[in-house]
């Protein structure tokens, strides 16, 4: 009983223990079974979880089978029967334990896993009700005990015959005697069994009934003892007669009692059968809610804002009297309201019947506010149409100000429906980031009104979500979070008049300081934003903190109130505890929807606990009540419930991870106020807020780790482990560039590096918050390892080398030495190999992939029409694309032949970046159309033709830069060749040195050789693989030989012997590279690639309208299809698989059948570079030319991947016939492709979810998953699309519609076959791979001494090279902090004296400054001003920079001069801007004469003759109206043309000059370098005949009256500005602008019309 007593809690009866144990097994039991239940819907292997569950449920039930015989042979020896039924439960449940235990066993061992899963659910099942049986029996036989203890009192009694007393005293005195101590003894168990009674009345109602029965046996005794007296006294018999009546009487009720109490023991077995369902119906709930739809509140709320906004340019516009414009913003009023009522409708779907969040008023209420949208809405669209058309009628307009009214107030009853706080808050956000965007655009665009517009748009916004944080910071508990609010808040505030003041000195001066200080503000204010949202919402975590500690607060004054009596209060606390109990339910099953399968059966299984604790709870603080607070037995359990409850809280908020979420947060909220502080030069500030991030990091980290420890989640317990340690390095790291900043403020690099680490902290802790948030592109520098996850890095790696090494040598020459075998264990495993650094291939394939992904996201938020999610994935691209531009260049410079690409893959990449600089920010505005109007298929072809076109670069790229194992063979084993070549001269020469340097370069081409070969061989047939690897280890064992045979060769170089020997060893080295050549098939899976590229280049070039490049891809194409043909016949002959035989010859048919047809249409699209359909007819060719080429790749290496591929490719090449066989209106042709893209498509699917069950990579698993759904449903879609096309073949809009949709399905192809892709293997894997190989050659005993020394000494010495890491001390650099922070003394943050009315003031009369320039000067001046936008991207050391803005500067000194009459002045700044365009010209004669490309020479070189001939027109009218007397209207009309299309032309030769050295076109050697802007030229302000990249997309710019895209607002103020467009901004798209865009004719003012073809921002001329 001891071990029971203790398991229990220390109760105080046997009940009490026996309902305890009841209790935990029931709740631990049901979690095992829950464990038992996940593990057997996934058929997986036993985890080392399980088996503490099965051992705790074994050792309990021994337990309880010792302690029942015991108590069996003690406690119940005087009753025979219930011994018996003790003991047998107690042998049934020592056999279904046996049975248990024996499920458990096979489990381990079994072939067939899922039935041994059922048999151990089975058995487990049965163990327990046995064990419940035998608790019942135990607990039954102390009620059975006193049950007989009645019965045999009651024969006693029958016993006793007061006529005895005057017959047969001396037994009559026995009878009575026995009869009375019977009625005692059964009182006194009566007692004890009051004792263990839960029922307070059946307490009361025992030890009553204890007492009768001792004062009737008293009585009893007493009234026989006078009858023994009186012995015919018929009164004393009488008495005697009553007194076993009542004695009757008292034991009868008691045996009722009895039997009654208690009786909830005896459905523990149901209970726990019960219990077990609960779960299993809860995970079942649980799994459907984490399954259901996401909410659009947050997407309703911010339409809604999108809509007033536009509601209001509206009214501005009719101010203006801007008719056009006005007629812009009622087109998207209407587009934002069909937008809102289409998501309050997919809104109610998530409430109606069959939803996942079921709710019949909420359905209606959404259903009605939708109709209410649609009903209005035709009304004010009549209002503002007549107010458009009558813009002097008052009527009209106070007609409008009436639709506009009932028009919001159905939005706001749209938006009372669904607003929350986060959602709230985050629409806000939303709203305002994308207002500052078009601020800042319009701001650099120079147009004054759309930055007064936008000022007004934000300072608005702003107020709003400062309104909102402020709120939901006065609803939150935490004091800490509560203040970090509130901070953020007071520093959003302070920093939008810095945006508004960059913004007006922007328009201003767009000086490259003023505009850089714009971004720098603007950047600024949008990252508080993005943390206002990250601290200011509510996570469930937190919500769930809370709502434990009003658990604990209710439970305790429910207690402290029954302790009272107080009734009434125990009753509302009883509501308030349910009600509370239900919200941390909801918010722990949605915690649990996100975590994995076993957590969620503990969470819900301790929630069912939870229930069960406070429905007792409740129940003895009733009692306890009721008894006035005097029961102490209710008062005791009350307490014990309080004490479970805050136990089982406490378990639940570990299982959640709750506190880890909280603590996190509060660390990223002090990481932004630190960010904060950093870019205020808040010294005082920044140290407080370091200070709390280091302590709140030794709190953070112990939650960390024990989350790690508890998750079973292999891939989440590493990221955890290896996060926490990441932080643990960037935190010093990040105080001591700190310090770096404050002892040097001006330290813009250690600014940004802090700005870098923190930005970087934050997102690790978003991951620790929640695994969906994980950022797999950070770079990790340490990992953990084991339990403890200590540190590792370089410092660690090489102080581990002396002990490595010294094993590796003992090793050597004893492999079965078990000591060295065991230290060399020990070493691997503990080796951090995430110290070790990739090479510049390695970043480049990375950065490649993440930029495929950037792409693809963008892609994905326009098809759902998202424009904030297109500017957070362009940005996204942005940046991944200048890293990998700074990688690729690297590359190009790297000194390592390995790698470095010859001249032909240099040009390729550069090509590639120049290309992709053009087309990125092309991608984005067409990616801005779509996402403004989704419907638009016109849009999406052409957004996905744009796509294509950035993938097929990306491919050239990946080619030229990375290429594939077999392309790097190719590279490594020309450069070994190449080394042995100059090894044979040096050996022959006697040339010692010169034989050690190319010793080094053939050890190093040989290692790159020999790992690329690996994995070449990986995916082969056994044999191949044996045969690859077996060469492998070949070539490297000789390596020794040959360095021994060369230096002594080359030391004695007259000794015959010697060098034959060297010679020999060089022979036998090339010889085996040959013999990996023909093993690898490098050769011809190489060349497949090349064409593949040389396909994409072809394309790329000729759509360009490039013929030289073009004529030179198809020559190149031609000669690597040769080759392919020579190395596919040669496989072919050494091949002895038939299949492989056919597949590779008919592929080759194709091929050549495939090839002339190609060309035929590379010629048709030269011929007519504007033909469309001419360009798509060459997209299907090449498409149709990939797939035979994919099919070769994957006969010749069979890897899951490459068969994927060449799937893909050949479901890519018939849908491009089957676009053509539409277009044609072909439709018998269009049937038969329809079947086979279904064959195809069946099996590209198939592939894609068979490879998703092999890999590891959880993202690449949801990628194959989700794509190949996606696949599926598009391919379902296809055919009537197919069809309607193919029956109507001169239907633009169904050919468009097909095109588009075939895109897509192209689009999910292309994702299936990148994430089924294994990631490039880096230096690290390679070290990992290597040695691997060593430990696997050190256990089994088979080592080749010198090779297995040599591997040891490579990996060594690789890791001694690395440089040191050692980490700053944290206290040290906190210190430092403090002293710093200390010197510079208290700072505070600077404020913007003007308030925000002053600097909207401003900015309108700037706007109205800088709009429509009226006057002479005035115009001159806009002239000047677009010279000086147009230099703005210019090196400041740059002569052609220098001219342009003295010409800039000489005609602004032209238009003040003009402005205040001074007429010398007019003559000497025409005089000055004529020899400033003279000296241009002579910097510009000598670049456009050197120009490579004929077509921007003959660009330039008329560009810079008219911008001379101009030069003299302008000195001589200059001269005209400086001598005239009073206004000369013709002269002013004159030099205002001239000076426009001076600039035009000077912006011609500025748009030469970029294309020229951004695509290497000068003879000197190239060298490719980025343009200062982001990697774009500027764009034109004055208009370009140019299609380079200066130059806007095609169609892009548009008339000024041209309308919104159906369906969707237009975008309005610019490219990065989603909302409607005003001003031609490049890539703008229909645009209703203020400003003509280029191609609309004359601006105002008159002049010419700029030249057709480039954008003109802001203003035409």
């Amino acid at each position: 009983l001891a071990v029971a007593h203790k398991m229990s809690g220390e109760p105080n009866t046997v009940s009490q223990i026996v309902e305890r144990i009841i209790e935990t097994m029931s709740d631990s039991v049901s979690q095992l079974m829950m464990l038992l239940v996940v593990y057997q819907e996934r058929n997986a292997e036993p985890q080392p979880s399980l088996k503490g569950g099965i051992d705790m449920v074994q050792n309990t039930a021994d337990t309880l089978h010792n302690v029942a015989n015991h108590m069996a042979a003690n406690e119940f020896g005087e009753y025979p029967d219930i011994r018996r039924k003790i003991e047998d439960a107690s042998a049934i449940l020592k056999v279904k334990s046996k049975e248990f235990q024996d499920s458990y066993q096979s489990l381990l061992v079994t072939q067939n896993r899922a039935q041994s899963w059922s048999q151990l659910v089975e058995a487990t099942k049965e163990m327990l009700r046995k064990t419940v049986e035998l608790l019942q029996v135990v607990y039954g036989a102390e009620r059975e005990r006193v049950i007989e203890a009645a019965r045999r009192a009651l024969e006693a009694m029958n016993g006793v015959h007061p006529d005895g007393a005057q017959s047969n005293p001396r037994d009559f005195t026995q009878d009575v005697s026995r009869a009375a101590t019977q009625a005692n003894q059964l009182a006194e168990m009566v007692r004890g069994k009051a004792d263990d009674a839960s029922n307070p009345q059946q307490r009361r109602q025992l030890n009553e009934l204890a007492s009768e029965l001792n004062s009737e046996s008293k009585r009893l005794i007493d009234d026989a003892n006078l009858l023994l007296r009186d012995r015919t006294n018929p009164q004393l018999i009488g008495k005697v007669e009553d007194d076993l009546a009542s004695l009757n009487d008292s034991i009868g009720r008691t045996q009722r009692v009895l039997n009654d109490m208690n009786r909830e023991l005896d459905s523990a077995g149901s209970s726990f059968d019960s219990k077990a369902e609960q779960l299993r119906r809860n995970l079942e709930e649980l799994e459907v809610s984490s399954n259901s739809k996401p909410s659009f509140d947050q997407d309703i709320l911010y339409l809604a804002k999108k809509e007033r906004a536009e509601m209001d340019f509206l009214q501005e516009d009719l101010d203006e009297g801007d008719q056009d414009a006005a007629a812009q913003s009622l087109d998207n009023v209407k587009a934002y309201n069909d937008q809102l009522a289409r998501l309050a409708r997919k809104e109610a779907d998530r409430y109606a019947p069959n939803g996942s969040s079921p709710d019949p008023q909420m359905h209606q209420n959404l259903l009605n506010a939708a109709r209410q949208l649609d009903a209005v809405l035709p009304q004010y669209m009549s209002a503002g149409k007549g107010a458009i058309q009558r813009p002097d009628d008052d009527n009209a307009r106070n007609n409008l100000d009436q639709k506009q009214e009932i028009l919001q107030r159905a939005i706001d009853d749209l938006t009372a429906l669904v607003s929350n706080p986060n959602a709230e808050i985050n629409a806000s956000a939303r709203k305002e980031l994308e207002d500052l965007d078009a601020l800042r655009n319009a701001a650099r665009e120079g147009d004054g009104p759309m930055v007064s517009r936008y000022a007004k748009q934000a300072v608005q916004e702003n107020n709003i979500l400062n309104d909102l944080a402020r709120n939901a910071a006065h609803n939150r508990q935490d004091p800490v979070v509560r203040e970090q609010i509130l901070e953020a808040c007071d520093e959003l505030q302070r920093l939008l008049p810095h945006e508004l003041l960059a913004a007006k000195n922007a328009l201003e001066d767009p000086s490259p300081q003023n505009l850089n200080q714009l971004d720098s503000s603007t950047e600024q204010l949008k990252d508080q934003i993005h943390a206002i949202v990250d601290i200011s919402t509510t996570r469930p975590e937190t919500e769930l903190i809370a709502a434990c500690d009003r658990e604990r607060a209710i439970v305790e004054k429910m207690k402290n109130d029954a302790n009272r009596g107080d009734g009434a209060s125990v009753l509302r606390d009883h509501d308030d505890l349910l009600q509370n109990t239900d919200l941390i339910r909801d918010l722990s099953k949605e915690i649990a929807a996100k975590k994995e399968r076993p957590r969620q059966a503990q969470i819900v299984a301790t929630l069912n606990k939870l229930d069960d604790q406070v429905a007792k709870a409740n129940q003895h603080a009733k009692v306890l009540a009721d008894s006035r607070g005097q029961d102490p037995a209710a008062r005791s359990a009350l307490l014990a419930d309080q004490q479970q409850i805050a136990k089982t809280l406490e378990e639940l908020l570990d299982l959640t991870d709750a506190n880890l979420v909280a603590e996190s947060m509060r660390q990223k909220g002090d990481l932004h106020n630190m960010r904060g502080a950093l870019d205020a030069g808040d010294s005082s500030s920044l140290a407080e807020n370091a200070q709390s991030i280091a302590q709140r990091h030794s709190t953070l980290v112990p939650l960390a780790r024990a989350a790690a420890a508890r998750s079973e989640d292999p891939l989440r317990k590493k990221q955890l482990l290896e996060d926490i340690e990441e932080l643990d390095r960037l935190l010093p790291e990040t105080i001591a560039q700190s310090n770096r900043y404050l002892q040097n403020p001006n330290d813009e690099e250690a600014r940004r590096s802090v700005r870098q680490s923190i930005a970087t902290m934050s997102d690790l802790l978003s991951g620790i918050c929640d695994p969906a948030e994980y950022n797999p592109n950070i770079q990790r520098h340490s990992s953990a390892h084991g339990a403890n996850g200590n540190n590792g890095g370089a410092d660690r790696l090489k102080s581990m080398m002396p002990d490595f090494l010294n094993a590796a040598r003992r090793l050597s020459t004893n492999p079965a030495d078990p000591l060295a075998q065991r230290q060399m264990q020990d070493s691997f495993d503990a080796m951090d190999f995430g110290a070790l650094a990739s090479n510049d291939q390695d970043k480049v394939a990375n950065l490649l992939n993440q930029e495929r992904s950037a792409l693809d996201e963008m892609l994905r938020a326009a098809d759902r029409g998202d424009a904030a999610g297109v500017n957070a994935a362009y940005d996204k691209l942005q940046k991944v694309h200048k890293d990998l531009a700074a990688a690729a260049q690297n590359l190009i410079n790297s000194d390592d032949p390995t790698i470095r690409p010859d001249e032909r893959r240099r040009q390729d990449i550069l090509d590639s970046l120049q290309a992709l600089d053009r087309l990125l920010p092309q991608a984005h505005q067409q990616a801005l159309g779509v996402a403004a109007n989704p419907s638009d298929n016109n849009a999406r072809a052409q957004l996905y033709n744009t796509a294509d076109q950035i993938r097929k670069n990306f491919d050239v790229l990946d080619a030229a830069a990375v290429g594939v194992p077999e392309t790097r063979i190719l590279q490594a084993a020309q450069a070994e060749k190449d080394a042995l070549d100059r090894l044979r001269n040096a050996v022959r020469a006697g040339d010692v040195a010169g034989a050690e340097r190319a010793l080094e370069d053939v050890k190093h081409a040989n290692e790159v050789l020999c790992d690329e070969s690996r994995v070449a061989g990986q995916f082969r047939d056994p044999a191949s693989s044996q045969r690859i690897l077996d060469t492998v280890a070949a070539l490297e064992s000789l390596m020794p030989v040959l360095a021994q045979d060369s230096r002594a060769a080359a030391s004695r170089p007259a000794d015959t012997l010697a060098q034959r020997k060297a010679l020999a060893d060089c022979d036998q080295c090339e010889a085996l590279i040959n013999q990996l050549l023909d093993d690898t098939k490098a050769n011809a899976i190489a060349l497949a690639h090349q064409e593949i590229a040389d396909l994409d280049k072809l394309d790329k070039h000729a759509k360009a309208g490039d013929a030289a490049a073009a004529a030179a891809d198809v020559n190149h194409l031609v000669d690597v299809h040769k080759s392919l043909q020579k190395a596919i016949t040669d496989e072919i002959a050494r091949s002895n698989d038939p299949r492989a035989k056919d597949n590779l010859q008919g592929a080759l048919n194709e091929l050549n059948s495939l090839m002339r047809p190609h060309i035929e249409k590379t010629k048709a699209v030269m011929l007519n570079p504007h033909d469309q359909k001419a360009k798509d007819a060459l997209t299907s060719s090449t498409a149709a030319m990939k797939a035979p080429l994919a099919q070769i790749i994957a006969t010749l290496k069979p890897s899951p991947e490459n068969v994927i591929g060449a799937t893909g490719e050949r479901e890519k090449s018939l849908l491009g016939q089957l676009r053509e066989a539409a277009g044609r209106g072909d439709q018998p042709q269009t049937e038969k492709l329809l079947a086979d893209v279904a064959v195809v498509n069946n099996k590209m699917t198939q592939l894609a979810r068979d490879q998703a069950g092999r890999i590891a990579d959880p993202a690449s698993q949801k990628q194959l998953l989700d794509s190949a759904q996606q696949l599926d449903q598009l391919h379902q879609e296809l055919p009537p699309i197919a069809r309607a096309a193919a029956a109507n073949p001169g239907d633009a809009r169904a050919q468009s519609k097909l095109a588009a949709h075939t895109a897509k399905m192209e689009n999910a192809i292309d994702m299936i076959t990148k994430a089924s892709r294994p990631p490039p293997e880096s230096e690290t894997a390679k070290i990992k791979r290597l040695s691997a190989a060593l430990l696997r050659q050190s256990k089994s005993g088979r080592i080749d001494s010198a090779r297995f020394l040599s591997a040891a000494q490579t990996l060594a010495g690789y890791i001694n090279g690395l440089p040191t890491d050692g980490p700053a001390d944290l206290d040290s650099e906190l210190r430092k902090l403090q002293e710093n922070a200390a010197r510079q003394g208290r700072t505070s943050r600077v404020v913007v004296s003007s308030s925000l009315d002053q600097l909207l003031g401003f900015l309108k009369d700037i706007g109205k400054d800088t709009h429509d320039p009226k006057t002479f000067d005035e115009m001159i001046q806009a002239v000047a001003n677009d010279i000086n936008k147009t230099a703005r991207y210019g090196d400041d050391s740059d002569p052609v920079t220098i001219h342009t803005r003295n010409i800039a500067l000489a005609l602004s000194q032209l238009a003040e001069a003009a402005k205040t009459g001074r007429r010398q002045e007019m003559i000497q700044a025409g005089r000055d801007a004529a020899q400033h365009i003279n000296l241009l010209y002579q910097t510009l004669l000598p670049l456009a004469n050197q120009c490579q490309d004929p077509r921007t020479k003959d660009r330039l070189l008329r560009a810079i003759q008219a911008m001379k001939n101009y030069s003299t027109q302008l000195k001589i009218l200059t001269a005209v109206k400086a001598g005239s007397s009073g206004q000369d209207a013709d002269t002013e009309d004159q030099l205002v043309s001239v000076a426009r299309s001076l600039g035009s032309n000077l912006a011609e030769s500025l748009s030469c000059v970029y294309t020229i050295k951004g695509g290497k076109l000068l003879d000197s050697k190239p060298s490719y370098s980025r343009p200062s802007a982001g990697g774009r030229a500027p764009p034109s302000a004055f208009g370009s005949s140019s299609s380079s990249s200066s130059a806007a997309p095609r169609g892009a710019p548009a008339p000024r009256v041209a309308p919104a895209p159906r369906g969707g607002p237009a975008p309005r103020g610019g490219a990065a500005a989603p909302g409607p467009a005003r001003g031609g901004a490049v890539g703008a798209g229909p645009a209703a602008g203020r400003g003509a865009a280029v191609g609309a004719g004359p601006a105002r003012g008159g002049g010419p019309a700029p030249v057709r073809g480039a954008a003109t921002r802001g203003r035409g001329f």
